[in-house]
């Protein structure tokens, strides 16, 4: 998989239905509202062990990973309409371009 191709996906078995996912060939990032995201290296950690979303070493990637889940919120119109999940979100990336 072309590392700027951007999968989405939702958890329809979680109650709200909220919990939202983004990935490319290397990065898996996990957004899951009142609990802690998740940040995966594929590469180095296909089995998904070791959750680096708190990792300021992974940073800017978690933002990148950020940035293009909402932009498939914008051009999908999704849901995170809200404005108290936006304010945690960079500017959106497109996911078509």
């Amino acid at each position: 998989m072309p590392p700027n191709i951007v999968l989405f996906m939702t958890d329809q078995l979680r109650r709200d239905g909220s919990e939202r996912m983004v990935r490319t060939a290397r990065w898996k990032y996990v957004y899951i509202p009142h609990d802690r995201d998740e940040l995966y290296d594929l590469e180095a950690d296909p089995a998904e062990m070791h959750n680096l979303v708190d990792d300021s070493e992974h940073s800017e990637i978690l933002e990148q990973m950020k940035a293009r889940l909402i932009g498939w919120n914008d051009a999908t119109n999704d849901m995170f309409q809200w404005q108290w999940v936006r304010w945690n979100f960079p500017e959106p990336v497109s996911p078509f371009k």
